[in-house]
């Protein structure tokens, strides 16, 4: 059996980050659906995404399904399913970016694309319950891609913040 490095620093600034984002998306997010059905971006979810490339699987895992519970109780409806897709993508990502030398900016995008999905598919149950009368077009159109696109600009946007405050306070040693 291999045992898992740990980073005790690295686990700190993750916990903080998931802190933070967990404060942001509960406070600000919610202006983003204040009309109706319009998109509401999950950060939280982005950073489960970012944070198994660095902080390695065992913790990225306890971290999703604390947070998750904790979103799906404070931020997002419990159709979200938050602590189980936190815990799969927290678990697969770094199963599915083992063939990589390094964890780039493009593996972290691509593996997050069926994680993204899954909480569209999660999100469009969460609308057809919320409005019954709202038709297949319009929640493409105006909630599912638009949410989907920013949820992956936040993935992106979360793996540079990460990297960059790794590097700089050297916690990858």
């Amino acid at each position: 059996m291999i045992k898992e490095k740990t980073n005790t620093g690295m686990n700190v600034f993750f916990g903080i980050l998931f802190f933070l984002y967990l404060l942001l998306s509960s406070s600000a997010m919610p202006l983003f659906d204040e009309t109706g059905p319009g998109i509401k971006p999950d950060i939280l979810l982005s950073l489960c995404c970012v944070c198994p490339l660095f902080a390695g699987k065992k913790a990225s895992c306890v971290y999703a399904v604390i947070f998750g519970f904790v979103s799906d109780i404070i931020v997002t409806p419990p159709f979200h399913f938050s602590p189980v897709l936190f815990f799969l993508c927290a678990a697969a990502i770094p199963v599915m970016a083992r063939s990589f030398s390094k964890p780039t900016v493009a593996v972290c995008a691509v593996f997050s694309l069926p994680f993204l999905l899954l909480r569209a598919i999660t999100g469009s149950f969460y609308l057809l319950s919320q409005f019954p009368e709202i038709t297949t077009g319009e929640m493409l159109s105006r909630c599912i891609v638009p949410e989907t696109l920013f949820n992956f600009a936040c993935v992106i946007i979360t793996y540079f913040i990460s990297f960059a405050v790794i590097k700089l306070f050297r916690l990858d040693r």
